[in-house]
């Protein structure tokens, strides 16, 4: 009985099959590009979990038992046929297949041309070396376009941010006086500069080495897909908040001598804030309030 089942089975892997992809939104606060490499599974860092992503859902129903039990047979094989029970062996329980190391940091530029080496996977990733700005997000400190920047762990309201294997491209933060001493919140007395003027104490790279403390946002508030939203003035017509990224919202603000709706965030000083053309924001609340 177990063999004729299978004799079933090679006749239903025969039918074709429909695949259907499902779009899901972007989420990245309007920029192109801003995805995670291959292998790293964005939540969402949401999409958000990630921003521009499809998936293939099978639409094909799976035979029951039942239906092999209703089903006439015509011409069955044989119960000692030897090509079925090569195929009843294939059942067999088989190992996990473990992807290879295709690549190494230190020597990326071979392994991976153009491209950043995953320290996560050990896999290239789908960024290009040295092309990401600050608050991009990143996989490798290499990913970053400033050398002072590295790719740099955050979260959202407690949460690890976008997800787990992605992080930003973060600016060291250094002490402006003789004291090397960067505990505390605002940035006013260290090299950082608006709208990233919330330290980051301690914090890990993608990459490792050197624990550091990075310029960064109020991770409480806001993210860094929140930040750019605004400073790219990207609009929410339909005055909804579900038209922003996460860590944004929607709200009505002054464009020359009128009034649009665009997507802003949450801040509690000025120096939060920063203009699409690097001019200072007020903050009423949210940027530009």
């Amino acid at each position: 009985m177990k063999k004729l089942f299978v004799a079933l089975s090679i006749l239903a892997l025969s039918s074709g099959c429909a695949f259907e992809v499902h779009s899901v939104g972007t989420g990245n606060g309007g920029l192109e590009g801003d995805g995670p490499s291959e292998g790293t599974g964005l939540d969402a860092r949401f999409n958000a979990v990630s921003p521009g992503r499809s998936e293939a859902d099978a639409g094909v129903d799976t035979p029951t038992v039942d239906d092999v039990v209703d089903t006439p047979v015509l011409d069955a094989p044989l119960v000692d046929d030897p090509v079925l029970e090569e195929i009843v062996e294939v059942n067999d329980p088989v190992d996990v297949v473990v992807q290879p190391i295709t690549c190494t940091p230190g020597s990326e530029a071979e392994d991976c041309p153009g491209t950043s080496c995953d320290p996560a996977t050990m896999q290239c990733s789908t960024f290009k070396r040295g092309s990401r700005p600050g608050c991009w997000t990143c996989v490798s400190d290499s990913d970053c376009e400033e050398p002072d920047h590295r790719c740099v762990e955050m979260d959202y309201q407690g949460v690890r941010f976008p997800d787990d294997k992605t992080g930003f491209c973060m600016q060291i933060a250094v002490p402006q006086d003789d004291e090397d001493n960067l505990d505390f919140d605002d940035a006013d007395d260290s090299n950082c500069v608006a709208p990233f003027m919330t330290v980051l104490i301690n914090r890990p790279s993608l990459s490792g080495g050197v624990i550091e403390s990075y310029c960064g946002i109020r991770e409480n508030l806001t993210t860094c897909y929140g930040v750019r939203s605004f400073q790219n003035q990207e609009l929410c017509p339909g005055g909804r908040d579900d038209e922003c990224p996460v860590g944004a919202f929607c709200r009505r603000i002054r464009n020359g001598s009128k009034s649009v709706n665009c997507c802003s965030y949450e801040c509690t000083a000025d120096n939060q804030c920063i203009g699409p053309y690097g001019e200072a924001s007020s903050c009423g609340g949210y940027c530009g309030g």
